[in-house]
């Protein structure tokens, strides 16, 4: 069950390491010229994309991921879901990418490995001490709580690193239409899906899957046309 639950989505890690391997070269190349402002459109940029596949993607599991469950491993596992859908916190949180900022500024390289040994450590005991109490979904629930702790650790530090400030949350804001997208095509496939609540778990899913993309696709559109600028 756990190991079903928390089951990694090959196109996502493969979007996301594609995308690591461009943002590398370029802020490597940018923070050796001290560009800092530009490595922060450049990621803020990158967000923006990523955003585009990970936000609908993340709302639609959600939304139909037990049928997901069902038809990919049969009802036998359905249990799985909820060990599932608190692994899918990690999604969106996947749209920021910091690992090439670690990678391009090697003097920071040591303050990651010790963030990493020390959640490292609070993590081993963590589990070590009370998974049996915890059970499959408390032991979920503390991997994600630390990876989430470590994302947002790493954030703050770069932010403070690169000059970022409130006044730039605007950079995302793309971003921000695309999960407004997202959240509404996310409402009519959950509608579509209580329709189609007698029906095949094969059939909810393809329900789901055709309503969010008629919806998302044309709102997606609309929220990306602008782009990101500097102002």
């Amino acid at each position: 069950m756990y190991s079903l639950g928390t089951l990694q989505l090959p196109l996502m890690g493969l979007i996301q390491e594609a995308t690591n391997s461009v943002l590398l070269t370029r802020v490597s190349t940018l923070e050796k010229r001290g560009e800092h402002r530009e490595i922060v459109l450049l990621v803020a940029r990158a967000a923006s994309k990523l955003a585009g596949v990970y936000f609908p993607v993340y709302v639609f599991l959600m939304v139909a991921g037990r049928e997901f469950i069902r038809v990919l491993f049969t009802a036998r596992f359905a249990d799985s879901w909820p060990v599932f859908a608190v692994n899918l916190t990690l999604l969106p949180l996947g749209v920021v990418l910091l690992d090439p900022l670690y990678r391009a500024y090697e003097r920071e390289r040591y303050f990651l490995l010790r963030l990493r040994l020390l959640l490292a450590v609070v993590l081993i005991l963590t589990l070590w001490l009370f998974t049996a109490r915890l059970g499959l979904l408390g032991v979920i629930a503390v991997v994600v709580t630390i990876a989430v702790f470590e994302r947002t650790v790493m954030a703050v530090h770069f932010c403070g690193l690169l000059g970022v400030g409130a006044g730039d949350l605007f950079l995302l804001r793309d971003a921000g239409k695309l999960a407004l997208a997202a959240l509404a095509a996310g409402t009519v496939a959950a509608l579509i899906r209580l329709l189609l609540a007698q029906a095949s778990a094969f059939v909810t899913l393809a329900g789901c899957g055709a309503a969010f993309a008629i919806v998302y696709l044309p709102l997606a559109s609309r929220a990306t046309s602008a782009g990101v600028s500097s102002r």
